[in-house]
C-alpha cells in the first residue's frame, strides 16, 4: 500500500488507534469502527499500521471494516468454501466485529492472505542536506544543559517532556508556528505533547527529526545520530533522505551511511542501561565518555566492531573491563584516563 492514500494526519491517528487497540473498552472499539466507516482514506491507513507490525487482529478489524462498506476488496479475492464447511455461517449485520474477526482466523484458507508483510521504509521524494527552519523574531530561546554524570528531566511551557542525559546541549524556542529544539550535544528523549498547528522539530549538524506529538530519542553523541522512535510518526531527514519511522524504528546515520534497525528501546539509558544490537564501538565509548571525567583513550582498537547485549553506562570502569574482555583488549587504569588497547 502506497503511503500517498493518505495523509499524516490520518497516518497518525491510525497509529494512535494501534497503540491502544489491546486497552479500548466497547465503547472505544464502537469509536474506533465509527472512524473506520468515515473514509476510505482512514481504512487504508489501518490496514497499512497493521501490516506494518505484522498484527493480525488489528489487520482483520480494518479489512473487515472495509468490507462491510465497500464490499470485498479487488486485492483479496473471495475465498471459496472450505471442503466439507456446510455449517458455515457468514457474517450477518448483527455479527459483532469481534466474532468477525474470530470466524476468519477459524478457516486456515485465510491464513495466506493474513501473513505478515515484509517491513518497508517509506521513502519520500530525495532532499538536498536538510531545512533549517527560521525562527521567528519574537520567539524566546532558553538553553539547557547537563555536565558529565548529570541528567535533566524537565517539562516544557507546551506540555512537552524532554529529558537530556548526561553532558548534553539544547536550546528550545517556543512559538506561534512551531516548536524548535537544537540539540547541539548529546543525547535527548522527548515526548511531545500534540499541537497540530505547531510541530515540533529537532536538528542536529548530521540530521533534523519532525512530528506532531509523539515520543523518541535523539543521539547525537560522539560522530554519529541515532533515532529511535517510542511510539507516534517519526519523519526524519539526513544524508538527502527523508524517511518516517513508526513505534519500535530505528535510524543510525554514520560514516556518512544510514542504516535501519527494529525492536529498539528509545528510553532505557534513562535507568543508567543500555540494551543494544550491533552498537560500534566507537558509540559505546561515546556514551561511556558522557560518565566519566576520565578520558577514554583507544590505542590501536578498531571501533567498527560492535558489541551486542546489555552494559552499565554509569559504571564506566566496569563496562570498559567487559569490553576489554569480550575483545581481547588490555584495560589500564590511572587517575586522570582510561586507556584501552590492542596491543
Amino acid at each position: 500500500m502506497n503511503k500517498l492514500m493518505f495523509s499524516d494526519d490520518v497516518l497518525e491517528a491510525a497509529t494512535d488507534w494501534y497503540d491502544r487497540m489491546e486497552e479500548l473498552t466497547p465503547e472505544q472499539l464502537q469509536s474506533y469502527q465509527s472512524w473506520l466507516e468515515q473514509r476510505h482514506e482512514h481504512r487504508a491507513a489501518a490496514e497499512y499500521i497493521a501490516r506494518y507490525f505484522g498484527d493480525n487482529e488489528a489487520l482483520a478489524i480494518a479489512v473487515l471494516q472495509r468490507s462491510a462498506t465497500e464490499g470485498p476488496p479487488a486485492s483479496h479475492p473471495s475465498v471459496p468454501p472450505v471442503a466439507g464447511d456446510t455449517d458455515r455461517v457468514e457474517p450477518s449485520a448483527s455479527t459483532s466485529l469481534l466474532d468477525q474477526i474470530r470466524a476468519w482466523f477459524s478457516h486456515e484458507s485465510l491464513q495466506p492472505l493474513l501473513a505478515p508483510l515484509m517491513l518497508v521504509i517509506l521513502l519520500l521524494p530525495p532532499a538536498i542536506g536538510y531545512v533549517v527552519l527560521s525562527q521567528p523574531a519574537t520567539s524566546k530561546t532558553l538553553s539547557y544543559a547537563t555536565e558529565r554524570a548529570e541528567r535533566q528531566d524537565m517539562m516544557l511551557e507546551d506540555g512537552s517532556r524532554v529529558v537530556l542525559n548526561a553532558d548534553s546541549r539544547v536550546q528550545v524556542t517556543l512559538s506561534e508556528s512551531q516548536r524548535y529544539v537544537a540539540l547541539n550535544k548529546g543525547e535527548a528523549y522527548f515526548s511531545v505533547s500534540k499541537d497540530k498547528q505547531r510541530p515540533f522539530i529537532v536538528d542536529t549538524d548530521l540530521g533534523q527529526i519532525r512530528v506532531v506529538g509523539t515520543a523518541f530519542n535523539v543521539d547525537r553523541s560522539g560522530d554519529h545520530l541515532v533515532v529511535v522512535v517510542e511510539h507516534g510518526i517519526v519523519e526524519v531527514t539526513a544524508a538527502g533522505t527523508t524517511l518516517q519511522l513508526l513505534a519500535g524504528d530505528g535510524l543510525r546515520l554514520a560514516e556518512g551511511t544510514l542504516s535501519m534497525f527494529r525492536d529498539a528501546d528509545a528510553a532505557e539509558w534513562r535507568s543508567g542501561w543500555r540494551e543494544v544490537s550491533e552498537e560500534p564501538l566507537s558509540e559505546l565509548i561515546a556514551h561511556l565518555q558522557q560518565y566519566t571525567a576520565r578520558e577514554i583513550v583507544l590505542d590501536q582498537v578498531d571501533t567498527r566492531q560492535v558489541f551486542s547485549g546489555r552494559y552499565s553506562q554509569t559504571d564506566v570502569q566496569t563496562t570498559l573491563a567487559l569490553i576489554a574482555n569480550l575483545f581481547d583488549l588490555k584495560l589500564q587504569v590511572t587517575d586522570d584516563r582510561l586507556l584501552l588497547s590492542g596491543r
